[in-house]
This record gives structure tokens, C-alpha cells and sequence, in this order.
């Protein structure tokens, strides 16, 4: 390991435990004269999306300490970079939440929630700078070519689900992942990371150079899965009468045949850094 790995994996365990120390500090500041202030902990007890970007964190944390001791850091680097797209794409749509409510009442967004954001990027950072002696090499094995091929059908798939019905809302009408993201802009973080999933890693394939999609390829993944995992939430939050009570959209093949997509490239991935991790 080179020296620069040496001290780029400390920032996976610091930036997991910044985001754990930012869940019990102050996220949000309601009200004007009367001042209620409410710590990211606080709100992951009623808000799913949030509690599961705790839950990343500790896996984060957990995770690389462990590999960290037992000084093979590069072995947790795809689940890290997962769990770290998992964990933004889940404060992502918080933030946009918070937004709307601040156009209802007094709110502003403290800093606990920033330093939540920055700490996954910490662990973003650290797992990208994270290498082995055997990656330094930049060479790819035939058995690693061939998984990677796992990796191509579930983006491409992912892709061409983006362009058929995701949501039906009754008499016929249907809208497509296209569609929602024209409006949505989780939808369109979703569709360049399935965009980022097939032409980073056909190009690099192109170029005989697919080392270099790995990293790119595993954050794409995280953020897509974590993106429409929160979007499945606060859709079935919706019709389920808790926020507005409309009850006749349904959910059609297309976001499924998405996730579906999203999950085989994520297979993929942890076969390739299994072997990678066994040797060549």
C-alpha cells in the first residue's frame, strides 16, 4: 500500500463517525420567537429516510474500523461507496422536504445536517483514494472482465426502464421514468446514475481500461438504489392516506424493472471485489 492509502483510509471510520455525532446535534430550527430545536436522531425516529441513513453510517463506521484493524482496508471499499450513495441519496429528498416546509412555517436548517452531508462525502473521498498494491498494477483478469458483463446488463436494463410506464394513475394514463423526471429531480439524479452505470463502463471496457469504472460505477449504484428507495417510501407514504389520502396511483413495472437493474449491477460489483479480494 502506498503512502497516500496510508493515510486516506483513516477518512472512511471519520467520516462515518462524523455523520453518527451530527444525528445528535441540531438539524432543524422551528419557530420564531418561541424557538423548538430538533436533532437529526430526533427525526430519524419518525422519518424512515433519515433512520436508514443512520443506519449506513454505524455500517459505514462498523465496517471500516474493522477492515482498518485488520489492515485491509480496500476489501469494504465497494459496500462503503454503496452505503455512502445510499446515505446521501436518503438526506437528499429530507432536504427537499425541509425546503417545502420552511415555505409553511419559521425553519431553518442547522448545522448538524451540513456536517451529516459532509461526513458521508469524507467516506466518498476516503474510499476513492483507498488502494491496494495489486490495484495499483491497473490491470483487470480475464474472470474480472466477464463480471463486469453482470454489471453492464443491470445498467442497461435500468436504463431502458426509464422509458417505460412507472406510474399508472388510472383511465389509460401512464407515466414514464422519463416523465417523472422531468419534474422530479430524484427521478433525473436516478436515470445519470444509470446513464453514468453504462457509458462510464462501455467506454472504459472500449478503452481496455475498466479499472477505472469501478469507483464511478459503485457510487452511481449506491445513489440509484438509495434515490428510488426514498422515492418507493414517500410514494407509499402518499397513497397510504398519511400525508394526502390519494389512493389510485399504482406502481407499474418500470420502477421495479429499474431497482431490479440497479441491484444485479450491484451483485456485479461485489462479485468483482470478491475476486479482486481472492487474487487474480
Amino acid at each position: 500500500m502506498n503512502r497516500l492509502s496510508r493515510y486516506t483510509q483513516f477518512m472512511i471510520p471519520l467520516g462515518g463517525i462524523i455523520v453518527i455525532i451530527s444525528f445528535f446535534v441540531p438539524w432543524l430550527q422551528i419557530g420564531g420567537h418561541s424557538v423548538e430545536i430538533t436533532s437529526g436522531f430526533g427525526l430519524a425516529r419518525n422519518r424512515l429516510l433519515l433512520a436508514i441513513a443512520f443506519i449506513s453510517s454505524l455500517v459505514i463506521t462498523c465496517v471500516s474500523l474493522y477492515t482498518l484493524i485488520r489492515r485491509t482496508p480496500w476489501k469494504a471499499r465497494a459496500l462503503i461507496l454503496v452505503g455512502t450513495g445510499i446515505g446521501l441519496a436518503m438526506l437528499l429528498p429530507e432536504y427537499l422536504n425541509f425546503m417545502k416546509m420552511a415555505q409553511k412555517v419559521h425553519l431553518a436548517v442547522n448545522f448538524g445536517f451540513w456536517s451529516a452531508a459532509i461526513g458521508f462525502l469524507i467516506a466518498t473521498v476516503g474510499a476513492f483514494l483507498t488502494r491496494t498494491e495489486s490495484e495499483e498494477q491497473l490491470s483487470v483478469s480475464v474472470e474480472e472482465e466477464q463480471l463486469w458483463s453482470i454489471v453492464h446488463i443491470g445498467g442497461f436494463f435500468a436504463l431502458i426502464c426509464f422509458f417505460i410506464p412507472w406510474d399508472g394513475i388510472g383511465d389509460g394514463i401512464d407515466f414514464s421514468g422519463i416523465d417523472l423526471a422531468k419534474w422530479n429531480p430524484l427521478i433525473t439524479i436516478a436515470l445519470i446514475a444509470s446513464a453514468v452505470i453504462v457509458g462510464v463502463s462501455f467506454y472504459m471496457f472500449a478503452q481496455g481500461t475498466l479499472w477505472k469504472a469501478r469507483l464511478p460505477v459503485f457510487v452511481s449504484i449506491g445513489i440509484g438504489i438509495g434515490v428510488l428507495l426514498s422515492y418507493s417510501i414517500n410514494y407509499f407514504k402518499l397513497n397510504s392516506g398519511q400525508e394526502i389520502g390519494v389512493s389510485a396511483n399504482t406502481l407499474e413495472f418500470g420502477l421495479w424493472g429499474t431497482v431490479l437493474g440497479f441491484v444485479v449491477a450491484a451483485v456485479g460489483v461485489f462479485l468483482i471485489q470478491t475476486k479482486i479480494q481472492t487474487g487474480r
